[in-house]
């Protein structure tokens, strides 16, 4: 077998002494203090003349250069505070009383603060969530968290299995951006098919406003983990090694994914010891969401790096990652691969940046690792990627060379992806709903049905997809050709009236809803709609019945707080229908609809500067939300402020309002 260009040009070559560039920022050996005290009293006299920008520069510099001084710290959330960034100055403080939890100045700064945005807890153990995408309910057995992002390990209560929740941690999740860009992520990963050495995304549920990517439980830990143990035998890391490429080579000759955040802790290990890839491309959505949210787009990488967690781990980012814009390719994946294949041979971890190159190759031979590995290594991790392999496939090749050399046997087949069941379809056909494409959901479930036509949650599933595209009638049949197959399915008979109530048949929707409750008189999506009926039709004594009774099962369920609200306006109630958006918004304080009817609720009762904050919250989360604006006029009007009311009404017509 010939070997590839990249290797080639390896063998045998020598470290070039001249012409290399200079190491970035983030290679250099720590400054001495002289340099630290330059950069903060450059920054603190900019900041006195009102030069923001150069302040936020020199003094970030400062707080990169001695992350370890309460003062830095300090300086740059005085930096921050100037500039607006109030979130971004809250973390410097916070940073602050973590190195010295005594320092009342950093107390004192934390106080003067605004407060912070609304923000709720994160799922807890042993609370039972239910989606309000497919109607599942899933018991939670874990919590774990870890930079930006939280995993919970939850049972199925309909199925018994076990599965892992991927989503945002509560403080965090705030913008509709946010959470448009993390299921876009989260459902490419979706879209791939089952392959072995990949963690399988199963679908997108959204649990009390959190966008939550149900994965396949692996219970046998993580590369990471294993290597705290020390390094791998040779013939380990290169099985390892092998399968890393085979589940990466798929994913980019698939759907042309990047990872970003290759590293071992991304590498979990099922209980026959089989490798599988995780957390497709989710570091750059929360990397993104958290700068989003304390204001630091555009600020230097120094600064973000000490107040963010960065798109990547540093340690094995490739150096085009430390570049803003860069375009990344699967030869960034590659270089993380090269890092950390040396990791798990060595259990060394190289510095950051260029720097790694220069090391591995000054160290590789003391630790032992075969020249043929040393050469792999260093073709991977090349400062300059276009002199990397070109992607996993041709790794591979590399991987299986040196394997058979180590071994004197063939290296294993490469892992080919499973053909889709049912299952896989229904899954790719909710991730498509959840984006909004209707139509190739539909065709998906016809996929699924032309293997299993007796299926009823593909026949529900197909009928929700062609109600989202107001396809009533076709929709309506799906759910009878369901209940032909299953008449005791409570889903089925709960969007069957779902669908009735679409065309204001509200009493046959409320004897489809009433049949649903015969079965399983628990279920309170069940309860929600009956009592959407019963509003419809002006009965909303009976609908408020409805509502509680959901709540008395699923008291975390925003909605229905909105719901029983509504219901209570209707009567009259107007302090406990405040209490119940009020109720509603502790569960999910970036629900929009909810801040609108909490602000329309005081505006009702004279109160027109709380409404107007209320408005003001729900613009954060939508600004292009024309009810909002209109509302919002409303509210300056009452306040007889009247150019800024005409403002609003402006912006209300612009989008829509008439």
């Amino acid at each position: 077998m010939s070997k590839p260009g990249w290797f080639s040009r390896l063998s045998g070559r020598k470290q070039e002494e001249e012409g290399a560039p200079p190491s970035p920022p983030w290679a250099e050996a720590p400054a001495e203090d002289a340099e630290y005290r330059e950069r903060r009293d450059r920054g603190l006299r900019e900041l006195e003349a009102g030069r923001l920008e150069e302040a936020m520069k020199a003094l970030g510099r400062a707080v990169h250069l001695r992350p370890d001084l309460v003062e830095a710290h300090l300086n740059m959330g005085r930096a921050f505070q100037r500039a607006g960034k109030i979130e971004a100055a809250r973390q410097a403080y916070l940073r602050a009383l973590e190195i010295d939890p005594t320092r009342a100045e950093a107390r004192s700064a934390l106080a003067a603060l605004p407060p912070p945005p609304p923000a709720r807890e994160d799922f807890q153990a042993g609370q039972v969530l239910y989606s309000s995408t497919t109607g599942a309910a899933y018991d939670v057995l874990e919590v774990k968290k870890g930079g930006f992002g939280a995993v919970y390990i939850v049972r199925h209560e309909k199925s018994g299995g076990l599965r892992a929740l991927k989503t945002f941690q509560a403080r965090y999740l705030w913008s509709d951006e946010d959470r448009e860009r993390f299921e876009r992520e989260a459902i490419t990963w979706v879209m791939l098919d089952q392959h072995p050495n990949i963690v399988t995304a199963h679908l997108m549920e959204s649990i009390e406003g959190f966008p939550c990517l149900v994965l396949e439980y692996v219970p046998g830990g993580d590369l990471a983990r294993l290597l705290r143990k020390g390094p791998l035998p040779v013939k380990r890391a290169l099985e390892l090694a092998l399968q890393f490429c085979d589940g990466m080579a798929y994913a980019h000759r698939k759907l042309g994914i990047v990872h970003r955040d290759v590293k071992p802790a991304n590498c979990l290990l099922a209980e026959d010891g089989t490798l599988k890839v995780t957390d497709f491309g989710l570091a750059r959505v929360f990397g993104q969401a958290q700068e989003g949210l304390l204001g630091l787009s555009g600020v230097g990488l120094e600064v973000r790096s000490q107040y963010t967690t960065a798109a990547g781990t540093p340690r094995y980012m490739a150096p085009e990652q430390f570049r803003p814009g860069a375009q990344l390719d699967t030869r960034t994946d590659i270089y993380a691969f090269g890092i950390m294949l040396y990791e798990m041979l060595t259990g060394d971890l190289p510095p950051i940046g260029r720097a790694a190159e220069a090391h591995i190759q000054a160290n590789a031979a003391a630790y032992q690792v075969p020249e043929g590995l040393q050469r792999l290594i260093l073709g991977c991790v090349e400062p300059d990627r276009g002199r990397r392999p070109a992607d996993f496939g041709e790794v591979r090749q590399a991987v299986g060379a040196v394997y058979r050399a180590v071994t004197g046997r063939p290296p294993p087949a490469p892992a080919q992806p499973c053909a889709l069941g049912r299952a896989g379809w229904w899954h790719k056909g909710i991730a498509l709903g959840e984006l909004g494409r209707y139509d190739e959901a539909v065709a998906c479930y016809d996929r699924g049905l032309d293997i299993e036509p007796r299926d009823p949650r593909l026949w529900n599933s197909k009928g929700n997809a062609l109600q989202a595209l107001r396809r009533y009638e076709e929709a309506l049949a799906c759910y009878d050709r369901g209940l032909e197959i299953d008449p005791r399915d409570p889903i089925l008979w709960n969007s069957k009236g779902i669908a009735l109530q679409a065309l204001r048949r509200y009493e046959e929707a409320l004897a489809c809803h009433d049949r649903g409750l015969e079965i399983d008189p628990r279920d309170p999506r069940c309860w929600k709609s009956k009592g959407e009926a019963l509003a419809n039709l002006g009965r909303y004594e009976g609908a408020l019945a409805c509502f509680e009774r959901a709540l008395e099962i699923e008291p975390r369920f925003s909605h229905l707080w909105n719901n029983k609200g509504l219901a209570l306006g209707a009567l009259g109630r107007h302090e406990e229908e405040l209490a119940c958006f009020e109720r509603g918004l502790e569960i999910d304080p970036r629900n929009r609809p909810l801040w609108n009817n909490k602000g329309r609720t005081l505006h009702s009762l004279g109160r027109y500067e709380e409404a107007l904050a209320c408005y003001d919250r729900g613009l954060e989360i939508d600004p292009r939300n024309r009810l909002l604006w209109e509302n919002r006029g409303l509210a300056l009007k009452a306040l007889e402020r009247t150019r800024e009311a005409k403002e609003c009404s402006r912006r209300a017509k612009e989008l829509g309002g008439g």
